[in-house]
This record gives C-alpha cells, structure tokens and sequence, in this order.
C-alpha cells in the first residue's frame, strides 16, 4: 500500500509497501494520523504519483488499486473534467481499478464519478469518521474480486450501426464499442447501453453483434467468452444466445 497526499503538489506520505508486521502497519498508522488539511486541490499530479507508485510494483505480484480521496473541486493542474476523465482512463488501461470517495459537500460529484467510471465505484461520506468506516469494506471488496484486467467488446455488424452509446463505451473503430475495466468485483453488475440503427434484411432473425468478454480469473489463464446477439424482427426484441455460458464454467461465480 502507499498513501499519497495532495494540495498544490502531491507529498508522498508512505512509499509503496506490504503491511505484513504489526511494527509497520503501528508505523503507517502514525503517518497517516499526522496528516493535515491544506489549501488547493492538485487532482492530476495526485493521479500521476499513483501510477508511478503502481509501475514500481512486479506486475501481477498485486492487485492495482486507487482510492481517490477528495473534499473540493480540483484548483490545481488540470481542472478539466474531460481531461481528468482521460487520464483516469489511461490509468484503467494499466489494469487499475479507480475508486472515488467525496467527502463533505463542496467536491464535484459529476467529476469523482466520471473519473471512476470504468469499472470504479463513486461514494459519498459527510466527514472523516464515516471515511473511516468505507474504507475497510471497499478494500475488501477489492480483495474479493472476481477478475481483472477486464474488457468487453461490441462488434456490430456491417447492417448494424451505433447511434448513441453510453459514455463507459468507446468506439475503438467503425463497427467496435469496448469498455475496459481494472477489476470486476464479486457480485457486481456492468450496465452498458447502446442504441442501434439495423437495416433490415430479408430474413426472419440474424445476429446483429457479437459481445466478447475477456479477462484474467485468478488461478486460471486468460479467459474468454463471446456471446452472439439476435435481432428476432416479428417480436422487436433482442435474445441473446448465450451457448457455454460463464455461469457454467464457473458456477461459483455470480455473474
């Protein structure tokens, strides 16, 4: 774990490290307690340090995680919403999963959750002493997860075109949607929506996209499943034919 703190500049306040005796977690638990509010808020050069203190690590030795503690809209480096939206993106593309946490009243709600948007969670507490009851259970929640380095993909086909996406979906190329995550916790529900324009053809029922999940489960290798999406045009419905489902593959998992 590290702990980085942030106003007009970032400080790191503990440099990367496992908190596996009782005399260093006595150790970080004092620095922590020694931190103190100040002026500014630096959300981009805060982000950046994150990422450096992950590339340190032996990839694959531990789970990329950020918890984005903030109380105010950011006043320093880059304030565009966009932009730190971009860069939270490329953070995710890094296997990282971004959690944001607003604490108080005067933080950019629309800001905290656009930044975790890809596969992170946004909450909400009023003062420290609630923070201090989240953190144990979104750290938990973390451990127990159910996979990583997730990303799914929307191929359309050539009669098939999107004409509007929700913002978790990116249009890779001309007939691909895809979404990246970090990680996909246990239990936890992946709402992406689109809306598609069809040419009809001269048949009953053809496939109008192929959804293709691929992700790395622990103990396993790199896993993929691909499910075909029907247009049925007398019922104006979609089915999904599902085949070798992962719920078969893994009836452990609640997916």
């Amino acid at each position: 774990m590290s702990v980085i703190t942030y106003n007009r500049t970032p400080e790191l306040v503990i440099d990367a490290q496992t908190a596996d005796h009782d005399e260093i977690k006595d150790e970080l638990i004092s620095r922590v307690n020694g931190i103190r509010a100040k002026g500014a808020t630096n959300i981009e050069s805060a982000v950046n340090m994150a990422r450096r203190q992950i590339l340190k690590q032996e990839e694959g030795q531990y789970i990329n995680y950020i918890m984005l503690i903030s109380d105010g809209d950011p006043t320093e480096g880059e304030t565009d919403e966009t932009a730190l939206q971009d860069l939270a993106h490329e953070v995710v593309e890094m296997g990282v999963t971004i959690d944001t946490v607003g604490v108080g009243e005067e933080f950019s709600e629309a800001m905290l959750r656009a930044i975790s948007q890809h596969g992170g969670r946004f909450h909400a507490v009023s003062d420290a002493h609630s923070l201090e009851a989240l953190v144990p259970y979104t750290v938990e929640s973390i451990r127990n997860y159910l996979c990583t380095n997730t990303k799914i993909s929307i191929k359309l086909r050539n009669e098939v075109d999107a004409i509007y996406q929700s913002t978790e979906l990116e249009l890779d190329y001309p007939g691909k949607l895809s979404s990246e995550y970090g990680i996909l916790r246990n239990g936890e529900n992946v709402v992406l929506i689109t809306e598609l324009s069809v040419t009809p053809l001269n048949v009953t029922r053809f496939p109008i996209a192929s959804v293709l999940l691929t992700c790395d489960i622990p103990g396993t290798d790199n896993w993929t499943e691909s499910i075909d999406v029907f247009l049925g045009t007398t019922t104006d419905s979609i089915l999904i034919e599902q085949g070798n489902s992962m719920r078969e593959k893994h009836s452990d998992i609640p997916f």
